[in-house]
C-alpha cells in the first residue's frame, strides 16, 4: 500500500509525544512492507527531499507569516494574522498537491495539520483519495488548544470560532478519524467534527522499549521516590506535585525531569529550594525510571493520551496520574497505579501517603504494568492502522476495529 503521512513536523524537527509517535508509525509501516512518505513543513523556503529511516520525507518551507517554533520571530499581534491564515492555507494546499501528484498514495493519513491547515484535507479530495485523521491534541478546535488563563475551555469562545469554522467544515472530508484516546475523539464529536466519516474509532500511541531496560524493576526504595517527567510549565500540572510532596509529613525525594520556560523554572527552584524535590534538567528516561519508583503525571490540562504513562509502564514503574483527559483511560485504578482528583484539595497527597505505606503495593503493580506497556506494542499500533486503512479503500462501513473501541 501507497500512504502519504502529512504532519506539521517530522524528524530532526520533534518537539514532543506526538511528532515521535508519527515517526514510530510511518517507519513501522515501512517495516511492514508498505511504502510511505511524510509530508512536514520546515522554516526554509522551498521543497527538499530525504530518506529518514527509510521513509521518504518531503520537507516543505512554511508559507505562513513566520516559522511557528521560532520563539524569537513571534510578535503577538501577528498571531491573529497567522491563526487566520492557518485555518485555510490554499498556499500550503498547493504543495500537498504537488506530493500527491508525485507520489500518487492510495490513501492520504493527516495527523497535525498546523502549518499545513485543513487544506490538505481539500488537496486529498480533490485528488480522490481515501483520508484518515489522527487527533493528537485539540488544536481543530481552538488555537490554544482548548486552555486558557490555566483553565481547560469548556466551549470555544467568540475568538475561536472564526479560526475553527473551516476546520469543522472541512472536516467532513475525512472518510475515517482516530483519536489517541476516547477523550479527545469525544471532544471532537461533541462540537460536530467529521459526521461524514464511515469509521471513528481509538487507537493508542505506541512505545519501544529500549533494549537497555531488561528484567523487573528494582525494590522501591524506603520511602519510595516519586518522580515526574515532562515539560515544567503550570498546565501540566508541576506545582501540584512538588506541594503535595511537601505535605507529606516526612516528605520523600521527588525527582524532576525536564525543561521549561526559564523564568518559570527558576521561580520553581526558588519556591522549593532545599524541599526534596530534585531539578535534574533534561534526563534519560531509561536512567530516571531506574532511579523512580513512582511516576506523577499531576496534569491541569486535559492531556489527549499522556505518553509518558506508557513510557513508565515500559520501565515497570506504577503511574499516579490526575483525572484529566485520556489519563485516566490508560491508568487502571489500584492496578496500574492510582487516579486523583485535581479538585480535591489533598486527594494526590492521600495516594502518595498511602503508597509510602504499603510499598508492597508498588511492587505488585510494578509486575502489572510490565505487562500492560504490551499493549501499546508497536506491531499492534500499525496492524491497528493497517485494518483502519483497509476499512477505508474497501469503503466499509463497518466501524469495528480490532483492539481498539468505535463509535458512530
Amino acid at each position: 500500500m501507497d500512504i502519504l503521512i502529512v504532519n506539521t513536523l517530522y524528524a530532526p524537527y520533534q518537539v514532543g509525544g506526538a511528532e515521535r509517535s508519527v515517526q514510530l508509525l510511518a517507519e513501522g509501516l515501512s517495516g511492514h512492507g508498505h511504502n510511505v512518505v511524510v509530508a512536514c513543513t520546515k522554516p526554509e523556503k522551498g521543497v527538499e527531499t530525504q530518506v529518514v529511516n527509510g521513509v521518504r520525507v518531503y520537507y516543505i518551507g512554511l508559507k505562513n507569516l513566520y516559522w511557528q517554533l521560532d520563539e524569537e520571530t513571534k510578535q503577538t499581534w501577528l498571531k491573529p494574522f497567522w491563526h487566520a491564515l492557518d485555518s485555510f492555507n490554499p498556499f500550503m494546499q498547493r504543495e500537498v498537491e504537488a506530493v500527491i501528484e508525485a507520489e500518487d498514495p492510495d490513501l492520504v493519513h493527516t495527523h497535525n495539520l498546523g502549518g499545513f491547515s485543513v487544506t490538505a484535507w481539500r488537496a486529498a479530495r480533490e485528488a480522490s483519495r481515501p483520508i484518515v485523521h489522527t487527533l493528537r491534541d485539540y488544536s481543530l478546535l481552538c488555537p490554544r488548544n482548548m486552555f486558557r488563563g490555566g483553565e481547560n475551555c469548556a466551549r470555544q469562545c467568540g475568538i475561536c470560532r472564526p479560526f475553527a469554522e473551516p476546520r469543522n467544515r472541512l472536516s467532513h472530508n475525512v472518510d475515517a478519524v482516530v483519536g489517541i484516546s476516547d477523550f479527545v475523539l469525544d471532544r471532537h464529536q461533541s462540537f460536530g467534527y467529521f459526521s461524514n466519516a464511515r469509521l471513528h474509532t481509538v487507537i493508542h500511541n505506541p512505545y519501544v522499549l529500549s533494549d537497555e531496560v531488561e528484567g523487573e524493576h528494582s525494590a522501591p526504595a524506603t520511602p519510595p521516590n516519586f518522580g515526574f517527567l515532562g515539560r515544567l510549565s503550570p498546565m501540566k500540572g508541576i506545582e501540584r506535585v512538588l506541594q503535595a510532596i511537601e505535605a507529606v509529613e516526612d516528605p520523600p525525594d521527588l525527582f524532576i525531569g525536564g525543561t521549561g520556560d526559564e523564568d518559570y523554572v527558576e521561580s520553581l527552584h526558588a519556591d522549593y529550594d532545599g524541599s526534596a524535590a530534585h531539578f535534574l534538567g533534561f534526563v534519560d528516561p531509561t536512567a530516571f525510571f531506574s532511579d523512580v519508583d513512582v511516576l506523577v503525571v499531576p496534569s491541569v490540562w486535559h492531556e489527549p493520551f499522556g505518553r509518558v504513562v506508557i513510557e513508565a509502564y515500559g520501565h515497570g514503574v506504577p503511574v499516579i496520574a490526575a483525572d484529566r483527559g485520556g489519563l485516566s483511560e490508560i491508568v487502571e485504578e489500584g492496578e496500574t497505579g492510582f487516579i486523583f482528583d485535581p479538585d480535591t484539595p489533598g486527594s494526590l497527597r492521600r495516594c502518595i501517603e498511602e503508597l509510602i505505606e504499603t510499598p508492597d503495593r508498588i511492587v505488585e503493580m510494578s509486575h502489572k504494568v510490565r505487562k500492560q506497556a504490551d499493549d501499546f506494542a508497536l506491531d499492534r499500533h500499525v496492524e491497528q492502522y493497517i485494518e483502519v486503512y483497509d476499512q477505508v479503500k474497501r469503503g466499509s462501513k463497518r466501524t469495528s476495529v480490532s483492539g481498539s473501541q468505535s463509535s458512530e
